[in-house]
């Protein structure tokens, strides 16, 4: 099958800030005649990216530029629908199948390379006859068809491209992504999608009335229960340590009414509202990643950059003067609300300043200001509780004193969670969420011998069991985590201020370096390089 480029008139092209790795979801938006259209939204407010009507959930790629979505061609009552594939911004709408039965619910492949999509061959609406999966090759249209899944609809694949997910009548399935045997999973689970880790899913289930959001535990079978509404869920998506959703009352694409995208931790806490829409928004998908802060502390020079999956730095987003001597600088999420304020202190006068910041980079209003004990070191936001709402934990090398602190939305200080002695000498303590289950750990590095030591937390700002220690190589002077691709699973930045030197590595839940993501060189002279969440969900 051949690829099939369309017109330019037909899309419909607006630009906005940051567009190939702009934070955001898709969704599906009525045009005001209860059809509806793939739409991108982030903070600047809402794109339509096509003029077509469309039906199933958009799938944003994984590097976050492009918009996959099942299409009409012609008269939607004819029932043919074709896979598209459009950038964010609108631009480079491309018809990806021809249509001839109708393809459905498209996922991406973790390379970007493939859609695995369902397909009516028959015409009939009758799950057990309708549906196949199978993949296309984007660069080619080539189909693959995927041989064992009967009445197959809504895929999704795990996140390492081995294992997909599907429903049919009886419930929840997996298989091999090539097509396989099936398992039956959950009976009559639907709507699903992985952990980042691929050993979960998260489903929907219709249990005496009330929908139910479960995760299951593939190996084991154990299923968990996090929401439950009288109302719908949908387009449940798995994201780091929380899992967003579509909530809302009414049934049916045209029957939706307080539409809200939510969102709740992995263990069923903290559940909250990301957007509230008047109109009926139909499906999600999500995307979010990560911008850099390098601060030089002896002239206060500062930039903000956007970082691409492959660690590359797009252009700057914001550079400029601080005041100069701030010896920590530290992203902190005050409100829980996935926007990061950032946290000043100078340990030679205690001075402290909280601020917002603004997805440009630049700093927002000041949230508080003021004077802390002196002489910490190392001052590290935690999430020790897994509610998305970050702790404080300061440190002291020359004498190992510690203390964890709630922390407020104004910026001041809560209650003192934990205090006491840690070992002397770490130079860099860095919060990573190795196993994404929405709950920080803590490596230690001491940069002389590269002694790490990564540890569990525990609510009450204590330390828990010990995942990994040895040696790293010496003389790294920050250490960071970043997620590079938007997959909700922490790499981490090493980096050297005297030559500019940088490596990224995944990560494992037991706190080993994974893979070598990517190394080289950034500007040297930087004494501090802190990652930063700038966009909300929008």
């Amino acid at each position: 099958m051949r690829l099939l480029r369309l017109p330019a008139a037909v899309a419909l092209i607006l630009a906005f800030h940051s567009a190939a790795l702009a934070d955001g979801s898709t969704q599906l938006d009525p045009d005001g005649s209860l059809r509806y259209e793939p739409v991108f939204v982030d903070e600047s407010g809402t794109t339509t990216v096509a003029d077509i009507d469309s039906l199933t959930s958009p799938a944003i790629s994984p590097d976050g530029s492009e918009i996959a979505f099942s299409g009409s061609l012609g008269d939607e009552s004819l029932a043919l629908y074709a896979l598209f594939v459009v950038g964010v911004d609108g631009s480079g709408l491309e018809q990806v199948t021809d249509g001839t039965y109708g393809e459905f619910d498209p996922v991406w492949s973790p390379d970007g390379a493939f859609l695995t999509f369902s397909q009516n061959q028959t015409g009939s609406l009758s799950l057990s006859a309708c549906c196949r999966l199978a993949r296309v090759e984007i660069a080619t249209g080539a189909i693959t068809a995927l041989t064992g899944a009967v009445g197959a609809i809504r895929p999704a694949l795990s996140p390492d491209g081995a294992l997909l997910s599907y429903d049919n009548p009886t419930g929840l399935w997996t298989m091999p992504s090539g097509g396989g045997s099936p398992v039956l999973r959950v009976l009559n689970g639907y709507d699903s999608s992985f952990s980042p880790d691929g050993e979960s899913l998260v489903y929907v289930i219709n249990v005496n009335g009330l929908r139910r959001l479960r995760t299951v535990d593939i190996d084991s079978g154990v299923v968990r229960t996090l929401f439950s509404t009288s109302g719908q869920i949908e387009s449940p998506k798995w994201r780091g340590g929380r899992i967003y959703f579509v909530h809302h009352t009414g049934s049916g694409y045209d029957g939706r009414s307080d539409v809200e995208l939510r969102s709740i931790t992995t263990s069923g806490t903290a559940l909250r509202v990301e957007s509230s829409y008047a109109d009926q928004r139909v499906g999600f998908d999500v995307f979010d990643n990560n911008e850099i802060l390098f601060y030089r502390s002896s002239n206060g020079d500062f930039s903000y950059f956007d970082i691409a999956p492959d660690a590359a730095l797009g252009s700057a987003m914001a550079s400029g003067s601080y005041s100069v001597g701030w010896d920590s600088i530290t992203a902190i999420d005050l409100h829980g609300d996935g926007h990061d304020e950032v946290f000043f202190y100078r340990p030679t006068d205690g001075v402290f300043k909280y601020y917002e910041t603004e997805a440009d980079g630049s700093l927002g209003p000041a949230l508080a200001d003021g004077t802390y004990s002196l002489g910490w070191d190392s001052i590290t936001a935690v999430d020790v509780d897994g509610d998305s709402h970050d702790e404080v934990m300061f440190y002291r090398s020359a004498d190992g004193v510690f203390k964890y602190y709630e922390t407020k939305p104004t910026g001041a200080l809560g209650a003192l969670l934990s205090s006491g002695n840690y070992s002397l000498g770490w130079d860099s303590i860095t919060r990573v969420d190795l196993n994404s289950d929405g709950r920080d750990e803590l490596l230690f590095y001491r940069s002389s011998d590269g002694v790490f030591k990564y540890y569990e937390t525990k609510a009450n700002g204590s330390l828990g069991t010990l995942l990994s220690s040895g040696t790293y190589s010496l003389g790294w002077d920050s250490i960071t985590k970043v997620d590079l691709n938007g997959d909700g699973l922490d790499e981490m930045l090493f980096f050297r201020a005297s030559d500019g030197t940088f490596k990224y590595y995944e990560t494992k839940p037991t706190g080993a370096l994974g893979t070598l993501v990517s190394s080289g060189t950034y500007r040297s002279g930087w004494d501090l390089v802190t990652a930063i969440q700038l966009d909300d969900l929008g």
